[in-house]
């Protein structure tokens, strides 16, 4: 699946991907962490 579309669901280039991923970074009580870990998260993007 991944050899032939590295972001076969559009997380990095889709309007609302973008703007769910920047409300999740604004809903986090600290501009900045050293690690995260998201279960599930397919591609590596939060």
């Amino acid at each position: 699946m991944y050899a032939a579309d590295p972001d076969p669901w559009g997380f990095t280039s889709r309007w609302y991907e973008q703007r769910k991923y920047a409300l999740t970074l604004a809903a986090l009580p600290a501009p900045a962490y050293d690690r995260g870990l998201e279960i599930g998260c397919s591609i590596g993007v939060l």
